[in-house]
Order: structure tokens, then sequence, then C-alpha cells
């Protein structure tokens, strides 16, 4: 049986279409990764649970440039005091720091293209039994090298600080950040470094 050239010609106008229309469906119903939340952090970070975890999630908020550990670990009454050398250098900044200071100056301070590492704090370090709903820790020495990925070039921060933690609910939270002083650099023992209270000055607002 003969078909005509023109019936040729429509079923394959009909088997072209079929295929379009089953490509397009593909590219519209095939899966893609989901966007990632808008709130919250993929970073995994430590329970409140006791004051060392607070501290910890710091340093891991700083090496991953991630405000949310930051913010997440910090008492909404937040308190900040300078040592005297940060103090001097930016007269004026620090009147009072409070936890919206300290979350812009984070914020800001991630913004930037660098690469952190951080140690919270110091190997000999005797943490301080948990008890109560407030913790002190005196003399706790921290260090934080930031380098920049662009131009390579590193700064380095170490303190010396006396940080107050207090218990809200079920949680633990940094409720007050007293730097007390410059400390020496781990690689150069002559050479004492700025606090990080020098970092909040550059990345902070008044």
């Amino acid at each position: 049986m003969k078909v005509s050239s023109v019936k040729i010609r429509s079923l394959l106008t009909g088997a072209l279409l079929l295929a379009m229309a089953t490509a397009l469906a593909g590219c519209l119903f095939t899966p893609r990764d989901p966007d990632p939340p808008s709130l919250g952090s993929q970073v995994t970070y430590l329970p409140k649970s006791e004051p060392r975890n607070v501290w910890e999630n710091l340093q891991i908020s700083l090496q991953n440039n991630d405000s949310f550990g930051w913010d997440d670990n910090i008492s909404e009454d937040f308190l900040y005091v300078p040592d005297s050398e940060a103090e001097q250098q930016f007269p004026g900044r620090f009147t009072d720091w409070n936890k919206e200071k300290e979350i812009n100056f984070i914020e800001n301070f991630f913004t930037a293209d660098v690469t952190n590492i951080a140690k919270m704090r110091n190997d000999d370090f005797s943490i301080p039994q948990t008890s109560g709903t407030q913790v002190i820790w005196e003399g706790v020495i921290y260090y934080l090298r930031s380098t920049d990925n662009v131009s390579n070039s590193e700064i380095r921060y170490s303190g010396s600080a006396i940080i107050t933690f207090i218990l809200e609910g079920t949680d633990w939270y940094i409720y007050r950040w007293e730097d007390q002083q410059g400390e020496s650099d781990p690689d150069n023992e002559q050479q004492v470094l700025p606090t990080m209270g020098v970092l909040r000055g550059t990345f902070g607002s008044n």
C-alpha cells in the first residue's frame, strides 16, 4: 500500500512535535538542587549546653565565615569592652557596644574575601567548673589569623580576655567579652599582636 508524501510529512511532523514535548517535559520536571535556606546555617555547631561549647562555636563561626554561629551564641544583652590600645586607636567607636553592633561588625568582616584560622583558647587554660547561671573565664587567650585571599597578606590577632557566660533557659550564651591586652604571636614571641578589639574597630561602625 502506497502512502502519500503528504501523509508521510504529516506523520514526521507529529513525531517531531511529540519528541519536542517529551524533551521539554523532561527539562521542566527534572529535579534540581534545592535553594539554600534563607535562615539558619548549614555549618554544624555544638549544642549550647555548656560554656565551652558556646566559646568553641565562635571558633567554628570564624573558620567558616558564618555569621549565624556568632549571632546564635551571643546573648541579646551582650556587651563588649575593648582593651586600652583598641580604645585609643578607635576613640568613641566602642561606646554602648551591644549585640547589634557586634553582629554588624562580624557581618562586615565576613563579607571580606578572607580565610580565617582561629583558636579561641590556649591549651593550658583551665576551664572553670560550670555552676549556677553565670560563669566567668578570666585570662583566656584567643588567636586569629586572617589571610586576604586576593593579596595573600595576613593579619593576626591575639588577646587575653575575661568572658562571662550566662544561662538563659536551657542554653548558655556569651554575655560579656572584655579584652585585657594583646598577646604574643605564637610564631614570634617578641611580637605582641593586637586584640580583636582592633578588628572590631576596623569593621564596626559608630
